[in-house]
């Protein structure tokens, strides 16, 4: 015997109200339900990322961006925990990741309406990304986040060499690693930090 089973569907049309409220309830055992909340009061969470390379999620101590709608004038709290906001937009804010727990998070943001919106995220130890680097005579300059709470020896590679920078922290989530440039090496160069076998997004910087 073939049981046919039937996939209801419909279209759900919000309409120009500040909050929206779609309620689903199925007499099933146990009972589902599910709301659905959108409206011009509501924030909309796309993507969560570090601030600096754009890759997925973010490191504790480090600094991270959230894309969206709707997200001027929001807190963040991360399980529950309320962390420092540093910016925000109608579509970006930028905050400072505290120490925490790895791994599986919740997000949520709250609107000045007291609206939220929540998103899975991924924690990680070390996240490496470069917000920019600049050559300054023999002194290869990196700015960046990601790298742990008291800025785990990363390397920098600079081309194929890799070299041990000394690491300063600049703010909260934010270090300034220095570089030295090895000899015989110039011209447009890809940069990359490397911390505890995780690799940050490559920047070019031409050196004289």
């Amino acid at each position: 015997m073939v049981l046919a089973i039937k996939k209801p569907s419909f279209r759900w049309n919000p309409d120009d109200r500040a909050v929206n409220q779609l309620r689903l309830s199925l007499p099933t055992l146990p009972a589902v339900s599910l709301i659905v909340r959108a409206g011009s009061a509501v924030p909309v969470i796309e993507s969560v990322v570090n601030a600096a390379s754009g890759a997925a999620g973010f490191a504790a101590n480090g600094i991270a961006s959230i894309y969206g709608a709707r997200l001027a004038g929001a807190q963040v709290a991360v399980d529950g925990v309320a962390v420092t906001v540093l910016y925000t937009s109608a579509s970006q804010i930028n905050f400072d990741a505290p120490a925490m727990a790895t791994g599986a998070a919740t997000l949520t943001v709250t609107a000045p309406s007291g609206e939220t919106a929540s998103a899975p995220v991924q924690v990680a130890a070390v996240q490496p990304g470069i917000f920019t680097a600049m050559a300054a005579g023999q002194t290869l300059i990196v700015y960046a986040t990601g790298l742990g709470p008291a800025g785990a020896a990363p390397l920098v590679f600079i081309g194929a060499t890799p070299v041990q920078p000394a690491v300063l922290p600049v703010a909260p989530g934010v270090w300034q690693l220095n570089a030295p440039i090895p000899a015989g090496v110039s011209g447009a160069q890809p940069v990359l930090i490397s911390v505890s076998l995780a690799h940050s997004n490559t920047v070019r910087v031409t050196i004289p």
